[in-house]
This record gives C-alpha cells, structure tokens and sequence, in this order.
C-alpha cells in the first residue's frame, strides 16, 4: 500500500457506527482499521500506526480520555478527534486536558465528517460549534473577573484552569489552544501562578492542587 494513504483508526463500540466510519473514509480514499475496546486499538495500533485517531468517549474497558493519554504517550504525533454524542461538559474539558485535536458530534452530515478530519490531519483543530459554546461558557474572559477562594489565595476562574492543566503536563501551547491565549499570555499566567504559591516549580503548583481539590489523582 502506497505509504501516503490516510491511515485511520476507529473506536467505538458499536459495530454499526464502525462500519459506516468505514465506509464514508474508505470511499474518500483513505484506509480505516477498525476497534471495538481500548485494548483492540492499541494492539492495532502497534502493528499498523494510524496517522489520527477517531474516538467515542465510553469504551467497554476504559473512558476516552484515558485512551487519549496512552495514544498519545505511545503515538506523540498522533491526531486525535472526538466522535461522539456526549455533549458532558466534565466529559469535553477531560479529553480536551487529554491533549485531543477536535470533537465532534455523531449528528453532524458526512460533509462535516470528513471537514473535521481533514482539518485535524492537515494539523489544525475542529471543535463543533455545540462544544465551542461549552468550552467558551467555562474558559472564556469574562470569568477572569471571577475570584475563587482556595485556601488563603485567590484566583481568577482562569488560573484555576491553568493550575489544573499543569498538572495534567500540557505545554503552553496546548494550554492557548484550549484558552485561546497566546504562548506567551499563557506562560506569563504560570510565573504569576508559581509566584503566587511560592512553588520553586510545577512540581508545587500540582501538590497545592491536589491538597485543594483542584485535581484528583485519578485525573493526572
């Protein structure tokens, strides 16, 4: 097979769903492997690198996000978008801090479909206009004049999304990605943010956010 196929990795795990996915990418010209666990698609995965990653949240064996992480971990330059019909803000911040590339609504037309993926694998983002709306009511500025009380600091509603991000180890740039702020408005947020704390490094921001709830270890 000619190595500049799109190669595509499926997961869900419903079969129908998987075989349409497979059906609308194979007719545009790119190869799809299918998976119905988390396992199957890792195993699939080692002996055929997929160039992105289409993925449900809800898997038999383990959630989405988790997924993300040990794709990402194994595969670094891996796309990933979500296809699902979760619309969960809990679930749309996980598998963003997961380090995803889009998200996507199973209600959207295959002309969306395909827009998605090709917009992810051509190294950009697709988030779907539903889970903007939700990403900009939880990240968005006007919460900047939002103080929240943690301990004896405060914080703006953004610093506490910084301080959970980094201790998920996202770079700054992923952090703008999520926040819609540059590298640098992000980086200039984390000096405040260890200066604040007294932390000599991230290492400090993560314990002070554990001890305040900020983060649960099942989420690092």
């Amino acid at each position: 097979m000619h190595k500049n196929v799109t190669r595509i990795l499926a997961l869900d795990d419903h079969i129908m769903v998987l075989n349409g996915i497979r059906t609308i990418l194979e007719s545009n010209g790119m190869i799809c492997d299918i998976a119905q666990t988390a396992e199957e698609a890792l195993a699939i995965a080692a002996a055929h690198p997929p160039d992105l990653l289409l993925l449900d949240y809800f898997m038999p064996d383990r959630t989405g996000n988790m997924v993300a992480r040990q794709m990402k971990s194994k595969f670094p330059l891996l796309k990933i978008l979500v296809y699902t019909l979760n619309m969960e803000e809990e679930v749309i911040m996980k598998m963003i801090y997961a380090g995803i590339n889009g998200y996507l609504l199973k209600s959207a037309s295959t002309g969306t479909f395909i827009k998605a993926i090709e917009t992810v694998l051509a190294g950009g983002e697709y988030f779907c206009t539903e889970v903007r709306n939700q990403v900009i009511n939880r990240v968005s500025f006007p919460e900047d004049h939002i103080v929240i009380k943690v301990g004896d600091q405060e914080f703006q509603q953004k610093e506490i999304e910084i301080i959970r991000m980094i201790s998920m180890e996202m770079t700054a740039r992923e952090m703008g990605q999520v926040l819609f702020l540059s590298e640098h408005t992000v980086e200039a947020y984390r000096s405040r943010i260890i200066n604040k704390l007294g932390a000599k490094n991230a290492v400090g921001v993560v314990k002070f956010a554990l001890k305040n709830g900020i983060i649960k270890h099942n989420e690092l």
